[in-house]
């Protein structure tokens, strides 16, 4: 089962790894996702995250959503897209579909 909240969960495993190869510190991450020093101690500590919070963090660290969420061990942004059309159609989509037509390009790259 996927843990998405809590000090043990994927998202923050995920961050504090970013943090560490990034050498970022508290105070620059207040600055990355516009809370506080205290606001990102807690969510360090698995306090649930706003969406524009998550959505800074993926941005400022060039990954992808499902990367920092623990669902996927690909980083790349560019392989998001059909990654995630691939599991909300629970792979439905086909080569004649719409969405198939617009994410073939991408599954190429």
């Amino acid at each position: 089962m996927y843990r998405y909240k809590g000090e043990n969960s994927a998202f923050v495993k995920r961050l504090k790894l970013l943090m560490d190869e990034n050498n970022t510190s508290m105070e620059e991450l207040s600055v990355i996702t516009g809370m506080s020093i205290l606001e990102c101690d807690k969510m360090l500590r698995g306090k649930d995250v706003a969406f524009d919070v998550f959505i800074n963090l993926v941005l400022h660290y060039n990954v992808a959503c499902d990367y920092i969420l623990g669902l996927s061990d690909d980083r790349e942004r560019k392989n998001a897209i059909a990654r995630f059309l691939r599991f909300a159609t629970k792979g439905r989509v086909g080569r004649n579909d719409k969405i198939g037509e617009q994410i073939s390009p991408l599954r190429s790259k």
